[in-house]
């Protein structure tokens, strides 16, 4: 073992001497060839990395686009309140389609109309999206979605200018690219009634009832239930008495729904109730009325400190209506009778307690 060591020690010495001999007189081009050599090595590594990547890439490139498509559909959906102040707060068909103007547009009407612009600019929005639509194959779905939004903000902007029948014509134009677009239904409904197309709208608001249930999308059905009542309760015959019934129904659906925030409850069983106060005060079911409109004070209270008052000035207006209609009418032969299962809500034994937290305009 000791000769092993002695052998193996000789033949290192010799091998590192002759390795200097080499190695000394080449010193400079030896140093050049490494250097080259590691910076060959990582040009390699990259280009290779950059290969695997590529391949990678392409066969997630279907997904990716899909992703891509489905965000910006989302946010599509997500920006139409903002420019459609209908959609942003969902209290009543009667409210118009579009936002007023403000009092710097109002200033300047005289020189330049906005509106015009502000149409021309949304017809230009539609014709690049209709482009678009058949340019981009492979994502028709997200430039489906866009055309619609598209199609609804100029709409919009031709109900603003007073236009209600080319509006009209451009929300059921929306709806032909897209049956089952929730937005689209509601507009094209508040602009039938707002032209006295009574069926259109009501037709409107039950296929949006349907599409919305289908959708599980319980604030929203709720709403177009509303939104029936009040095309049904100025109507003759059992209409009224139609009215009250959808609103029950609607109240129930909120009672019972778990999938929505409290705030949003409390906010549209304020409108339900209130509405169905106004129907039963029309039917002149008094008693009943006034147990509705208790209900909606009662929600209205859980409603935080920038939704309250607008919704307790609505509610209040109903009640000085209520009272001097009790004042008018004999208690005794208010039709109550026929009513005395509107003591307790449809669906549900017990009033909801929501909570505060509402905005107005959400």
């Amino acid at each position: 073992m000791q000769w092993l060591s002695e052998g193996t020690s000789l033949w290192i010495a010799w091998a590192q001497d002759s390795l200097a001999h080499l190695y000394r007189p080449n010193e400079v081009e030896i140093g050049w060839a490494t250097k080259v050599m590691g910076a060959g090595a990582t040009v390699l590594g990259a280009v290779w990395t950059i290969h695997k990547g590529w391949h990678y890439a392409e066969r997630n490139l279907p997904k990716r686009i899909d992703d891509f498509n489905k965000r910006l559909e989302e946010a599509s959906k997500l920006g139409r309140p903002a420019s459609m102040a209908a959609l942003a707060d969902g209290a009543s068909i009667t409210m118009p389609v579009y936002a007023e103007p403000t009092w710097f547009e109002r200033a300047f009407y005289v020189i330049f109309n906005p509106r015009w612009q502000r149409a021309q600019n949304a017809q230009r929005g539609v014709d690049w999206q209709k482009n678009a639509l058949s340019v981009f194959t492979s994502s028709r779905l997200r430039c489906r979605t866009v055309l619609v939004t598209a199609l609804l903000e100029h709409g919009a902007e031709l109900s603003r200018g007073r236009q209600g029948q080319q509006a009209l014509d451009a929300f059921r134009e929306a709806l032909r690219l897209s049956r089952s677009d929730l937005d689209a239904l509601e507009l094209a409904g508040r602009q039938a009634f707002v032209l006295d197309q009574r069926a259109d709208a009501l037709e409107h608001f039950q296929t949006m009832e349907g599409v919305a249930a289908r959708q599980v999308a319980v604030v929203r059905q709720a709403r177009a239930m509303r939104f029936q009542a009040e095309i049904l309760k100025v109507g003759a015959g059992r209409e009224p008495m139609e009215a009250r019934n959808v609103l029950k129904k609607a109240i129930g659906l909120l009672h019972d729904a778990h999938a929505i925030d409290e705030a949003t409850r409390a906010r549209e069983l304020c409108f339900a109730q209130g509405q169905l106060a106004d129907v039963q005060m029309l039917r002149n079911v008094l008693t009943s009325a006034r147990t509705a409109l208790t209900r909606a004070y009662t929600q209205c209270d859980r409603l935080d400190a920038e939704s309250k008052p607008h919704m307790k000035s609505w509610l209040d207006d109903l009640d000085s209506r209520l009272k001097e209609l009790t004042q008018e009418n004999d208690s005794e032969h208010d039709g109550d009778a026929a009513d005395a299962d509107d003591a307790a809500p449809s669906q549900s034994p017990q009033p909801y307690n929501g909570a505060p937290g509402d905005k107005r305009g959400g």
